[in-house]
């Protein structure tokens, strides 16, 4: 991927010299790409939305400036955007395209007992309290991260772990903006990137007009931020911390910024009542607001209550920040135990009204995932979770392309021809057809070549079904390694809802003549892998090679702790 980018590159510098690459329509198509396709979903309406060009223009005339001055984006939502996949992808590539401004959002969530993001974890120390923002009464002030974490332990700290796989905080994104209490009474921070240096203390009450405290690191890659507060002053009584953003120092680039809570919904986001006075000072160029499942998953469809708040929650966005350009994005359909949500297609005729009316900038990713009914494709295809609600790795891999492409072709579509429109109507009655959307006849035709021979792989597997008796010490992954299929297989084709399984229980295992060969064998004669620790290597790096936990490694190896070395052993069963 990286070998193709530079060509692309090399080769529109070379048409282009003169004419800012950011701004060539040929350019932007470049980087137009579906690593892999599907035949349920809609590429041919793979585009960000609008009414009016005020909605979003503001933010596409930013992006033609990216490499000369930042461009911030806050992707606001739920667990879905928590784990922080595919708005992942999403950053990478712009930041890939328009420049790096930064790593965006990180928190401890360790200290809030929640999962962290996809690409690095927590560690804490002390007591901490916290809360959300999808408590009925949240305790403490809330800003645009929806969470917060508050200690009165003056021993207290905590770490932000980069996973060294993911390589995030690459080189120059030495910029620390913490947004806590700055009060008088807030307890002061100290900060390290490693046991060797020296801590750097900050005076967090030092400007307390500001909601935030800055600071600069020296110029090198970490994968480790430490944290610890200390007690200066007898008034100081507690720290509170609300968000930390990293950035680069650089003023040019794109800084993403995603945060979401699980569980959290339209009116969750009311109850952030530090938020818009926070993003004054982030001042974001573009708000994506990508939540509302849980506004409509198993309940009544209550309209005239949702559309309260989105036109509250956007309301105060125009009012204190009137530059900002902001997305809503519809939800992809759901299934609840095995039943369809058609709320989900409610909603999204709810926000198109909402989006023509208030001129903001839409996203109908219902309609662009499958639409009605769809979510049954995406777990055949191993890209849901059993839940139907949730995306697997892949399925959130492939979510975070569709909407980077989609802002792609609708930045392209700009500066082609600067449509005062540009609608799922405009496709049919304009003379820039939908055909125009870079990738689009080319993905449909790979999209159904892939159903042929998924439907002919189907049918192979249906007519080599075997019977296969649990043995002890089996779990569903060893299982399905040894028969090369995966355990959303397994589960869905012995209407397993979860993972236990126990010894002489019988499963049924669809696989072709080749591969019931191969297994048969292993079946026989099982063996265990032994794995030689690599430097750089984690035990929870290890556990996602082979399809298993962390947790089991360590019973199978004895080990107290993750801690392990290079040229360590571990069986791996």
């Amino acid at each position: 991927m990286k070998s193709k980018n530079f060509f692309i590159f090399l080769s529109y510098f070379i048409l282009c010299q003169g004419q800012d690459l950011l701004e060539n329509p040929s350019y932007i198509a470049g980087w137009i790409n579906y690593e892999k396709t599907y035949p349920f979903i809609c590429y041919s309406k793979n585009v960000i939305e609008w009414y009016h060009p005020d909605a979003i223009f503001p933010f596409f005339e930013k992006l033609k400036n990216a490499d000369n001055d930042k461009v911030v984006i806050l992707h606001i939502g739920d667990s879905h955007v928590q784990s922080d996949v595919f708005t992942g992808v999403i950053r990478d590539r712009l930041q890939e395209i328009f420049g790096y401004g930064g790593r965006g959002y990180v928190f401890p969530y360790k200290a809030a007992k929640t999962n962290s993001a996809y690409d690095y974890t927590s560690i804490v120390e002390g007591e901490w309290m916290y809360t959300r923002n999808v408590e009925m009464q949240p305790r403490f002030p809330l800003s645009f991260s929806g969470i917060t974490c508050k200690t009165t332990d003056s021993t207290a700290g905590f770490a932000i772990v980069f996973r060294k796989k993911f390589q995030t905080l690459r080189n120059g994104f030495n910029r620390i903006r913490i947004f806590c209490n700055t009060s008088r009474e807030s307890m002061d921070l100290l900060l390290r990137t490693s046991s060797e240096m020296e801590w750097i203390e900050t005076e967090i009450s030092q400007n307390a007009t500001l909601p935030y405290i800055c600071l600069d690191l020296p110029a090198q890659s970490y994968d480790t931020l430490f944290f610890k507060v200390k007690k200066n002053k007898p008034e100081q009584k507690f720290f509170e911390l609300y968000a930390i953003i990293i950035e680069s120092t650089n003023d040019k680039g794109i800084l993403y910024i995603s945060t979401g809570i699980n569980g959290a919904g339209i009116s969750s986001l009311l109850k952030q009542n530090l938020a818009i006075e926070h993003l004054k000072y982030l001042k974001p160029d573009l708000v994506i607001i990508d939540v509302g499942i849980n506004d409509i998953y198993r309940t009544a469809f209550h309209e005239n209550f949702i559309l309260m708040n989105l036109l509250k929650l956007i309301q105060e966005i125009r009012t204190n920040l009137p530059t900002t350009s902001m997305i809503l994005v519809s939800p992809q359909n759901v299934m609840y135990r095995n039943i369809n949500i058609p709320n989900c297609k409610l909603y999204s005729a709810l926000i198109r009204r909402i989006a023509e009316k208030e001129k903001v900038a839409l996203y109908d990713y219902f309609t662009v995932a499958g639409g009605d009914y769809s979510m049954k494709n995406w777990y055949a295809f191993n890209l849901a979770q059993r839940d139907k609600k949730h995306l697997t790795f892949e399925g959130y891999v492939r979510r975070g392309e569709l909407f980077i492409n989609a802002i792609l072709n609708a930045y392209r579509v700009y500066l082609l021809k600067k449509p005062f429109s540009y609608t799922q109507d405009f496709f049919e009655n304009d003379t820039l057809r939908v055909d125009t959307l870079v990738g689009c006849k080319k993905n449909i035709v790979n999209a159904q070549n892939a159903y042929t021979q998924s439907s002919k792989k189907d049918n192979s597997s249906q007519a080599n079904e075997i019977i296969y008796v649990v043995q002890k010490g089996d779990n569903l992954s060893s299982i399905a390694s040894k028969y090369g299929v995966s355990v959303a297989d397994i589960q869905r084709w012995n209407n397993l809802q979860g993972t236990s399984i126990y010894p002489g229980q019988k499963l049924k295992i669809h696989s072709n003549s080749k591969t019931q060969a191969t297994v048969s064998t292993a079946f026989n004669s099982p063996k265990n892998i032994t794995h030689v620790v690599k430097e750089g290597e984690s035990l929870w790096s290890i556990a996602r090679k082979y399809n298993t936990t962390v947790e089991k490694i360590k019973k199978d190896n004895q080990l107290s702790s993750d801690k392990i070395q290079p040229g360590q052993k571990l069986i791996i069963k």
